[in-house]
């Protein structure tokens, strides 16, 4: 792979995963090096090769280089975004909270996969303010890396001297106060600080200190700041504030987010392996879509799942009666379909799946073969049935593989389907220990 072309396509974000880790790994490698200032314009890629660039890319690269967070979020935005629809009544009642409070915290919530990682990932996109993506999958999980990721960004983006956050946890509160405070101090005459924050539920609750709001959030922010932020309904997060606070519960607008479902199911039904399948069954576009629409309960990763299996032929057999209700009933519909019931019991998949829930990082199909105590082609053959639900993360020459989202993992957790698994939470957790142990 050319390390500048790939330079190329991530200045112009057509780059692929592992072009920007090609090119992150160029800047602490040397192999790219940033000349001059952002008025020159320059980047200095192998023995001497230059590539003149916007002032924007020069910062751009500059940051990528600094912050380690942003090659991560970068391709989280630019997933999340790629099909994005509708959600304007959301965007405009941001924007009045941002205009008739002078600081506060806007809290989107709702139920696994209603989309509210995407919602603020689109946010983030057309505002370009400050953000942060916790993320179980990319082992993004804890205040310390949060106030690293802001940290940097504040810094650079309002010229403020860089201080490094605190070792000492009981000091993260006092430290981000200083900080948003420096930067409300700096704003100019209607500027305000933004900072948009996914998944709050994904913090690990180790984390959290005592009588301390989750990624230790102020009580009371300065002016002109403001903080939006997701998180799944019913989490019951510690998170006490003394200052303007709006909650918007995506359950409650189930007649406008159907509207969005709506108009994303019309921009695919045109696709042919689709398109094939509900006429070969008697069924217009229009009454696909209202079908399709009731069984996703408005959830749009659903929608994802289903069409995607109906695309590679998995509901041939499958009337549009047969389709499963809701995303519980998706991930119960395709439990079976992979032959998780069947007799005898599939253990060794079994067994891949629950590691692969339950690992809280990234884990190689190595590592997966130590913990479970099969061969890698078992593994790769696991790997290869789930590829949808799974997270692929390249580090260090290697790919690590973690499941995509929480919900799945709920669903692995309910007792019908850990008992006809036959398997022991504990038990694999249990597994997982041992082995790091015996390594140790």
């Amino acid at each position: 792979m050319d390390i500048q072309q790939a330079l190329r396509n991530l200045l112009d974000g057509t780059a692929s995963e592992e072009e920007i880790n090609l090119v992150k790994s160029g800047l602490s490698k040397g192999q790219i090096s940033i000349g001059g200032n952002v008025n020159q314009s320059i980047v200095i890629v192998g023995s001497g090769n230059t590539v003149k660039v916007t002032p924007e890319a020069f910062n751009r690269i500059k940051a990528l280089k600094s912050n380690p967070f942003q090659v991560t979020f970068e391709l989280i935005i630019k997933d999340k975004t790629r099909e994005f629809i509708g959600r304007g009544y959301i965007f405009s009642t941001i924007q009045k909270f941002l205009d008739e409070q002078t600081k506060g915290y806007f809290i989107v919530e709702g139920d696994p996969g209603m989309g509210k990682s995407s919602l603020l990932a689109e946010y983030i996109r057309r505002t370009d303010c400050a953000n942060h993506f916790n993320s179980r999958v990319n082992g993004i999980t804890r205040t310390s890396q949060f106030l690293e990721s802001i940290t940097y960004q504040l810094t650079s983006r309002y010229n403020l001297d860089y201080k490094s956050p605190p070792k000492d946890p009981i000091r993260f509160n006092s430290f981000l106060i200083d900080l948003l405070q420096n930067v409300s101090s700096s704003l100019k005459q209607g500027e305000k600080l933004v900072i948009a924050v996914d998944a709050l539920d994904e913090i690990d609750p180790e984390d959290v200190l005592s009588g301390r709001n989750i990624l230790s959030l102020p009580q009371l922010l300065p002016e002109k700041v403001y903080f939006i932020v997701t998180q799944r309904r019913g989490a019951h997060l510690p998170f006490m504030v003394n200052t303007p606070i709006e909650t918007f519960d995506l359950l409650k607008h189930l007649s406008e987010g159907r509207i969005d479902v709506v108009e994303f199911l019309e921009n695919v039904i045109k696709i042919n392996e689709i398109e094939k399948w509900y006429v070969n069954r008697g069924m217009n576009g229009s009454e696909f879509i209202n079908v399709l629409a009731e069984k996703s309960e408005n959830n749009f990763m659903y929608l994802r799942y289903v069409l995607l299996d109906i695309s590679k032929g998995f509901y041939e057999t499958l009337g549009v009666k047969d389709v499963p209700t809701g995303l519980q009933g998706y991930y119960e519909s395709h439990w079976n379909l992979m032959g998780m019931k069947s007799k005898p019991v599939p253990k060794d998949k079994i067994k891949i799946v629950y590691l692969l829930a339950e690992s809280r990082q990234p884990i190689s199909r190595a590592l997966i073969a130590n913990f479970a105590k099969e061969s890698e082609l078992t593994v790769q053959l696991v790997l290869n049935e789930w590829e949808q639900f799974l997270h692929r993360h390249p580090k260090e020459n290697h790919m690590r593989y973690g499941f995509y989202h929480a919900s799945f993992k709920e669903f692995l957790h309910r007792k019908d389907i850990i008992q006809a698994a036959g398997v022991s939470i504990d038990g694999i957790n249990a597994l997982i220990a041992n082995t790091l142990w015996d390594e140790w």
